[in-house]
């Protein structure tokens, strides 16, 4: 995304082990430190790579980092919008299998 700002979810803390799920990913998820589409705010943080994957029959988005907003462009909400999508069609087989979490698909957005 090209936009985001942040602020702690205490509710995501206490869930350990999505938690512990979401630490084993391969992929360094978070601030970009880029500003690729300009600032949209004073609270613009800048670019912002992230996971979509899903858990136990739920989709789950990966910041890395504490995020209040997100702003993008028509095309990274496209995108954005296709990956929950896939992801919610995976998270409902896994309803129906055994709960294995996927890979997540990584986005990264705006620090081009």
């Amino acid at each position: 995304m090209s936009h985001h700002s942040s602020d702690r979810d205490p509710a995501l803390e206490e869930m350990a082990e999505l938690k512990k799920v979401l630490e084993t990913s391969k992929t360094e998820f978070g601030k970009t430190g880029l500003h690729p589409a300009g600032v949209l705010s004073g609270t613009d943080e800048g670019g912002i790579q992230f996971g979509v994957s899903n858990y136990a029959g739920k989709v789950v988005l990966n910041f890395g980092t504490p995020v209040t907003w997100l702003g993008m462009d028509p095309q990274q909400a496209t995108e954005l919008a296709n990956s929950l999508l896939n992801q919610a069609r995976q998270a409902n087989k896994v309803l129906v299998k055994s709960v294995k979490p996927a890979e997540p698909l990584v986005l990264n957005l705006g620090s081009k």
